[in-house]
């Protein structure tokens, strides 16, 4: 360590500006007049090296010996600080400079005094004369010029210093030395302490879960690796969050009595005292709307922030009887506003469990929300929010209760394709209603008893939902995949362009320049698709069913390219193309009628 005893303000480029008993930390020696030195702010410059003098026993003077202890900590201090301002990430000079400081620290504090030789005690030196001290005092003060700064650019004297370091020894840099703690080593955390602080911290701040648990984690790791004295405790408090992240859905009990799963009962109580209430009366009492309207934006803001194991927890109990008297809530209330609310409700209901959106498919929920549809209200808002839960309800392709087809009819799948085709909000009710459509078809097995393809018979067009579908398949998406739930089949889409084809009856329903788009898609697909994937088995069926019920003989487009593909199919060998090679074969057998 050197300390300044002269003050230097310099204009030239990569030299530290210092003013006399500022400390340094000697890094390397750039010539004979300049050294690199690293101030007690972290930062790194040329100093004139007979502007320094050494420190001196800077551990026998207690004094002297806490300013250097602290200066090298405020050096450590200022390197966290451009750590966390630039992102949390150490650069290679940043770790390389902590652990030269952390060395020289460990380095004063083991040092022992008790080691050094006793000195014995000399007679003070007389008091120096008037003339003599006048002398000393001008010796001592006067300042000598700085050398002139070297010319050499920051990069290149970057690399020479580097240079002039061996690379053994570069190599061979000791890991940086972490102070020992044996009090904060020998301490145990108590298990459930990180969930304890997650919680407060979502209660005290309103942020979600999501949300708390990022910032939980990141405070106690930035702790961890900024602190390293406390890093055994933080490791253990990292450890234990994660944990109980893990384990948390398997304590029902625990989840019940969270805050978050205490304020959902008291909701969702609340609204059955109003539900029953409501139905002893017999009619709307207005004066409660705001009350309702309040309770309903905060379950629908808990359902959306809380853990969602919470949610599950709370919605479970009782068989769903949560969730049942939130439908039949809905069906009963007739306030527009309060009616929106729950279907957002019912929205993130869907999200939370498969077993959920069982109960809701099951009940009046479905034929509620077409009669809502179809009251044809001002503004489209409540329909595209109805649509949008249908989809969500229908989107498994579960089988669906007998009494849903009383309201979700012909009628109904009718009036979607006629908003679709001749509304003046064709785009709004296209990006809706054509998911709905696709996952109302989706539960449907016998193509006979298919409610989508019987209205599609009866229609001579639909040239904007055909259009849409082209696309849909095209860009391979399925907008009714909204969940990570198990489904009947694996695409709604290719579902519905095959129920089309299915039957002569329907096998019109896409234009000629569609149904090229559609040849060229299936074309691609059995050509990329690698043997074994189940959906290359879905395109060659398709391809089946269209050569069988459509006009395709006609046109026959890319037919040298498809016979190719289907020749090379069925001379595949493997378990795997089992399935796709007798499709590919049954094909080509009547590969001249086609082709």
């Amino acid at each position: 360590m050197y300390r300044s005893i002269y003050h230097l303000t310099s204009k030239d480029k990569g030299v530290l500006p210092i003013h006399a008993g500022d400390i340094f930390e000697f890094i390397e020696q750039h010539d004979e007049n300049w050294w690199r030195m690293r101030a007690r702010d972290s930062s790194v410059g040329l100093v004139p090296a007979c502007y320094l003098e050494p420190v001196d026993n800077e551990t026998a003077d207690p004094g002297e010996r806490q300013a250097v202890l602290e200066s090298v900590d405020r050096a450590i201090e200022a390197i966290h600080a451009q750590v966390a301002a630039s992102g949390g990430f150490y650069t290679h000079e940043q770790r390389a400079n902590l652990r030269k400081l952390l060395e020289h620290r460990n380095r004063i504090n083991s040092r022992d005094k008790a080691d050094l030789p006793a000195q014995p005690r000399r007679p003070a030196p007389a008091p120096p004369s008037g003339k003599d001290k006048n002398k000393k005092k001008k010796e001592t003060t006067k300042r000598r010029p700085a050398p002139a700064a070297p010319t050499t650019s920051a990069s290149t004297w970057d690399t020479a210093v580097k240079d002039q370091v061996p690379a053994k020894a570069r190599e061979s840099a000791p890991p940086p030395a972490i102070p020992e703690r044996p009090d904060l080593e020998s301490v145990t955390i108590r298990p459930g302490i990180a969930a304890e602080l997650l919680e407060l911290l979502r209660m005290n701040t309103g942020l979600s879960y999501d949300k708390s648990s990022v910032a939980v984690h990141t405070v106690l790791s930035h702790i961890h690796y900024s602190v390293p004295s406390t890093s055994n405790v933080m490791a253990q408090l990292i450890q234990d969050l994660e944990h109980q992240k893990e384990s948390r859905t398997e304590d029902e009990e625990a989840l019940l009595q969270s805050n978050d799963g205490q304020q959902l009962i008291a909701i969702l109580d609340e609204l059955t005292e109003h539900k029953e209430d409501s139905q002893q009366r017999s009619w709307a009492v207005h004066d409660d709307e705001g009350i309702l309207h309040k309770l309903l934006e905060n379950l629908h803001s808990i359902l959306l922030d809380a853990d969602p194991a919470v949610c599950r927890t709370v919605f479970k109990l009782d068989d769903y009887d949560y969730v049942n008297m939130l439908v039949v809530y809905f069906q009963m209330e007739e306030r527009q506003s309060l009616r929106q609310l729950l279907v957002e409700i019912f929205g993130c209901l869907c999200g939370l469990k498969k077993e959920i959106l069982s109960q809701l498919l099951c009940s009046v929920l479905p034929s509620e929300l077409a009669m809502e549809i179809m009251k044809r209200r001002e503004g489209a808002s409540m329909q595209r929010h109805c649509a949008i839960l249908m989809t969500m309800i229908f989107s498994t392709g579960e089988s669906v209760p007998y009494t849903v087809y009383d309201q979700v009819n012909d009628s109904f799948v009718e009036f979607l394709i006629d908003a679709i085709e001749t509304s003046e909000h064709e785009e709004e009710f296209m990006e809706a209603f054509t998911p709905l459509i696709l996952a109302f078809n989706h539960h449907f097995v016998d193509v006979q008893s298919n409610i989508v393809m019987r209205v599609l018979a009866s229609r001579s067009a639909a040239k904007t939902l055909s259009e849409k579908i082209v696309l849909l398949l095209n860009r391979e998406e399925d907008p009714t995949a909204l969940f990570q739930y198990t489904r009947s089949s694996p695409d709604a889409v290719l579902k519905f362009v095959t129920d089309i084809f299915s039957s002569s009856d329907t096998s019109e329903f896409f234009y000629a320049l569609d149904m090229k788009v559609l040849i060229e898609i299936v074309l691609r697909q059995m050509a990329d698709l690698s043997p074994g994937a189940g959906m290359r088995t879905e395109y060659i069926s398709l391809l089946h069913q269209i050569l069988l019920n459509s006009n395709y003989s006609e046109y026959k487009h890319q037919a040298s390219e498809l016979l190719t593909c289907l020749k090379r199919i069925s001379k595949e060998d493997g378990k795997e193309s089992e399935q796709d090679r007798l499709i590919a074969q049954e094909i080509l057998k009547d590969s001249s009628k086609y082709f």
